[in-house]
């Protein structure tokens, strides 16, 4: 999967910086329906995502339900609240993970393997994950 940091995102600068979660939902929508990202398609969707208002300018999620809902293979439903790290998945639900690190302040989202472990980090290896902690994890159903 392509991560936020490749050179080819350069031309909006706010993918390095704010993209980890718009990466997340475009790493679960391949893994559940084999939908073929190309650096092309992700800063055309990212444009696309803008103007329909499901992200702000500088990326960040004003509308996970609808990002999912983008794709009509991809049939999600948002539990819309965030719980805590120690929330295991159910069978046909998945998470992403919202990390914090109180050295830099920043928070950056990962895909999670159900039980609050990194399976795809947009920046490779992240700082965030590295030295912070998890604060909360956003649920989805696959239905």
């Amino acid at each position: 999967m392509i991560l936020q940091i490749d050179k080819r995102l350069r031309t909006d600068p706010w993918w390095a910086e704010a993209g980890c979660a718009v990466m997340d939902v475009f790493y679960f929508v391949n893994k559940f329906t084999n939908y073929p990202f190309d650096i092309e398609s992700i800063l055309v969707l990212g444009d696309v995502f803008r103007r329909h208002d499901l992200v702000s300018k500088e990326f960040f999620v004003k509308d996970w339900q609808g990002l999912f809902n983008f794709f009509p293979s991809m049939k999600v439903i948002y539990t819309n609240r965030h719980e805590t790290p120690d929330r295991q998945c159910h069978e046909r639900e998945f998470e992403i993970l919202d990390w914090y690190n109180p050295q830099t302040g920043k928070r950056h989202f990962t895909a999670g393997n159900g039980h609050g472990y990194v399976t795809y980090d947009p920046m490779g290896e992240s700082r965030t994950v590295k030295e912070g902690f998890l604060r909360s994890k956003r649920i989805f159903q696959h239905v």
